[in-house]
This record gives C-alpha cells, structure tokens and sequence, in this order.
C-alpha cells in the first residue's frame, strides 16, 4: 500500500456477531468484546468495512441478482 490508499474489506453484520461470540468464548475483557470499527487507522493509513450495515444474506442476495459470484473464505 502506499500513502493515502484504503484497504476495504467485505466484512458484515455477520462476521460482526462471529467475532464477538468468539471473544466471548475466550473470555475477553471489555476491550475485547468491542465491536469491529467500520473506519479505523491501520498501518498509517485507513481500514474501512463499508458492508458492517449489511446482513450477509442481503449481500448475497445483491450479489446473485447482479450474476456475480459468491466465495466463501474457510475461516
């Protein structure tokens, strides 16, 4: 990356409720229970999650209407 650029990601409001069940499972504290922030500094520049907003089977639906391809990450 260089200056000035974004890195977005396509995590949802799914992924949002995975991570707090398994900072629950670990036994966080507060500050780990915290939400993922949808615009954050990451390495200098900015990590933003524009899809946070969105369930994911909206966005599969989106995706489906539009002939574009769903893929599934193993984690």
């Amino acid at each position: 990356m260089v200056d000035d650029e974004v890195l977005l990601t396509a995590q949802h409001q799914d992924d949002q409720a995975e991570t707090l069940l398994l900072a629950l499972k670990r036994g966080s504290g507060p500050a780990g229970l915290a939400a993922m922030a949808a615009d954050a500094p990451f390495l200098s520049r900015r990590l933003v999650r524009p899809l946070l907003g969105c369930g994911r089977a909206e966005l599969e639906s989106y995706a489906r209407a539009r002939g574009l391809c769903w893929i599934e990450d193993d984690s």
